[in-house]
């Protein structure tokens, strides 16, 4: 291959179809935090099972809706934790 190839990746992968584009940046940002606190926790935050995969052309795994809702609510508490744990603050 020696001519240039274009790839595109949407950071967002199909999540604007379900949801606002306030919740999707909000999602990108607890993702990218929590990578910045604990990358393995992140890692398996996002991949609880070997049954979730990520489509070709995707960031991020293919979950659902309500399992998107769980993984940010454990990102959140991964970050107030390390928040805390630095802070010297009860959370």
């Amino acid at each position: 291959a020696t001519e240039p190839q274009m790839v595109l990746f949407n950071i967002f992968d199909d999540w604007l179809k379900t949801i606002s584009s306030y919740t999707a940046f909000s999602r990108l940002i607890l993702i990218l935090r929590g990578l910045h606190v604990n990358v393995d926790k992140v890692k398996i935050i996002l991949r609880p099972d070997s049954s979730v995969v990520t489509e070709p052309h995707h960031v991020w795994p293919t979950l659902t809706d309500e399992q998107w809702i769980k993984v940010e609510v454990a990102l959140k508490d991964l970050i107030l934790a390390d928040y805390g744990k630095k802070n010297n603050v009860n959370v």
